[in-house]
């Protein structure tokens, strides 16, 4: 079996491999590379936090950064908009220990039923105190 002048792989027509040959088909030049691709190896770590490797040397959230951002180390510079204040957050805290279903609760603050399992379960509006049974 014949093999690639340039590389060792069998050939496939004009005595160059499948690889060489599409080069030398698209570009007109069997040597030419237009793009260098980077491949991780699965153990890889994000390069900024050490966690799982997701993509380009970054975990899923550096990658996201980076491609929203261009800086894997920006972070929002405005603080999330609130529909809500802390203390209807500590009324809906209440209503719900008082037995008040989340689809009630959502109902009467016009938001959704995430919004309101995150404040019931002290996801959000942390600042807010947890109603505690002073019995």
């Amino acid at each position: 079996m014949k093999t690639c002048s340039l590389c060792e792989k069998p050939t496939r027509s004009r005595g160059w491999c499948k690889k060489h040959y599409t080069r030398w088909y698209r570009h007109g030049n069997p040597t030419t590379v237009l793009r260098v691709y980077r491949r991780y190896p699965k153990d890889t770590t994000c390069s900024v936090c050490g966690d799982k490797h997701y993509q380009s040397g970054w975990c899923k959230k550096h990658y996201t950064r980076w491609y929203t951002y261009g800086n894997v180390s920006t972070v929002r510079d405005h603080p999330p908009k609130r529909r809500l204040t802390s203390d209807q957050a500590l009324d809906i805290r209440i209503a719900r220990e008082q037995g008040a279903t989340l689809k009630e609760l959502a109902r009467q603050y016009d938001v959704s039923l995430t919004v309101i399992h995150h404040i019931v379960h002290n996801v959000t509006y942390r600042e807010a105190p947890m109603n505690e049974n002073t019995d």
